[in-house]
C-alpha cells in the first residue's frame, strides 16, 4: 500500500530525512507531490526533494486516501510541513527516519493498529504530540487515547477546520521544545 505526502508547501525533507528514508520506503516525485511507498528505490537524484524551511513537520497517518489527500493539503496550505502514510507500518518506519513534531493519528490501520503507533511514539519520541483522528471514537476510546498519551482526540467525520484549530492548540500549548 503506498501513500503520498505534501511537501510543495514548505518543509527541509532532505535535512529532515537522510537518504535513507528515500532507500527504506521509497520516496519518489510526482509532479507537486512526493510518494511514498513500501519499495525500496535505488539512488535516484532525479526525484530530489526541494530544500525548503518549516519548522513543524506532522506525520498524517490514517488508511483513508481522501482524508490524506484533503487534510495533507490543508495543512500544507497552513505552513505545515506534511507527511503522509496509509499504515501503521510506514507510520513507524517514518517517524525513525524523519524529523517529526506532530502526528494526527487513526486508530485503525492496516499492518500495525494507532495504539501500537501511540506506544511506540510515546516511549521512543515522548515529546511529539498526537492528535488521535479515528472513525470508531467513544468516549472510552477518547479517555483511553489520553491516558496513553493522545494530547487530544477527535471523532470522524471532524471539520478540517476543526482539526487545524485542535493542531494549533495544541501545538501553542506546548511548552516541550519540539525535537524528536
Amino acid at each position: 500500500m503506498s501513500a503520498y505526502s505534501h511537501g510543495n508547501q514548505g518543509c527541509n525533507f532532505e535535512a529532515q530525512c537522510s537518504s535513507i528514508i528515500h532507500k527504506r520506503i521509497g520516496i519518489r516525485r510526482q509532479g507537486s507531490s512526493l510518494r511514498v511507498s513500501s519499495e525500496p528505490m535505488a539512488n535516484d537524484t532525479s526525484n530530489a526533494i526541494p530544500n525548503m524551511n518549516k519548522k513543524i513537520t506532522i506525520l498524517l497517518a490514517d488508511d483513508n486516501e481522501e482524508l490524506l489527500s484533503t487534510l495533507g493539503t490543508m495543512l500544507s496550505e497552513a505552513g505545515y510541513c506534511v507527511l503522509t502514510v496509509s499504515n501503521g507500518e510506514q507510520a513507524i518506519a517514518t517517524l525513525r527516519e524523519a524529523s517529526v513534531q506532530f502526528i494526527i493519528l487513526d486508530l485503525k490501520m492496516p499492518k500495525v493498529d494507532g495504539w501500537t503507533v501511540l506506544a511506540f511514539v510515546k516511549q521512543q519520541f515522548p515529546n511529539i504530540r498526537v492528535l488521535v483522528l479515528t472513525a470508531y471514537g467513544s468516549m472510552a476510546t477518547a479517555i483511553r487515547a489520553k491516558k496513553n498519551g493522545a494530547d487530544d482526540f477527535l471523532d470522524k467525520p471532524s471539520d478540517v477546520e476543526e482539526i487545524l484549530h485542535t493542531v494549533d492548540r495544541i501545538l501553542h500549548q506546548s511548552s516541550t521544545p519540539f525535537h524528536s
